[in-house]
C-alpha cells in the first residue's frame, strides 16, 4: 500500500465551515456511508481544525474575495 506524504498542511475550503461539515466531512463520519473509516474523522461543526486520519486539517470558510486573507495567511 502506498502511503501519503506526512510533511505539509492541510486544509479544506468551503463557503463557511459549516458548508464544509456539510457536505464534506458528515456524509463522511456516517458508519453506513463509509465503514469502519468514520470512525478515523473527528470533527465538531464550527471548529478551525479537524483529524483525519490522525492528521489536522485546517477547515476554512472563504465567502468572498475579502477572505483570501485567511488563505494565503
Amino acid at each position: 500500500m502506498r502511503q501519503a506524504s506526512t510533511a505539509g498542511e492541510l486544509v479544506m475550503i468551503g463557503k463557511t465551515r459549516d458548508a464544509v461539515y456539510r457536505n464534506a466531512l458528515q456524509p463522511k463520519t456516517n458508519p453506513e456511508i463509509c465503514g469502519e473509516l468514520a470512525a478515523r474523522i473527528d470533527y465538531n461543526s464550527g471548529a478551525p481544525t479537524c483529524r483525519i486520519f490522525d492528521r489536522t486539517v485546517h477547515v476554512i470558510g472563504a465567502n468572498d474575495i475579502k477572505a483570501e486573507n485567511k488563505i494565503g495567511a
